[in-house]
């Protein structure tokens, strides 16, 4: 059974608290440039979990890795800790042709997401 993911759920294993504190101090401790960062991480993320799956089932190791990479950067700038250590996983996976383990994150990178994004959620209400 998965669990639900918990918006008050702040473990540093989800969010990397530091990040999130430099992007609100950008905004002089508002909330609104992460709010808009969200909002471009709900559409994109998910957008290239498949991208880097049906790259994957595609046998195109140079697409899942661009497409590994653009996830972790993206995840990275808004401190989803354990998002970003997946799919830097997956891009290292892609460069060594492994895509049989690649597609044995995608589980883990799909469930990852709505984690962090009920944990930012939880953070961004916190600082509302």
């Amino acid at each position: 059974m998965t669990a639900v993911p918990d918006a008050n759920d702040h473990r540093e294993d989800i969010l990397d608290l530091p990040t999130l504190e430099e992007l609100l101090s950008l905004d002089d401790g508002a909330t609104g440039l992460l709010l808009e960062m969200a909002g471009l991480f709900r559409e994109d993320g998910p957008q290239r979990i498949a991208q880097l799956k049906a790259a994957c089932e595609a046998g195109d190791t140079h697409a899942a890795g661009e497409a590994a990479h653009a996830l972790k950067g993206a995840a990275g700038t808004l401190g989803a800790v354990e998002l970003r250590a997946l799919a830097g996983e997956a891009e290292r996976l892609a460069r060594q042709t492994e895509i049989p383990a690649i597609l044995a994150l995608i589980p883990a990178l799909e469930a990852s997401y709505p984690r962090f994004i009920a944990a930012l959620d939880g953070f961004i209400q916190a600082r509302s």
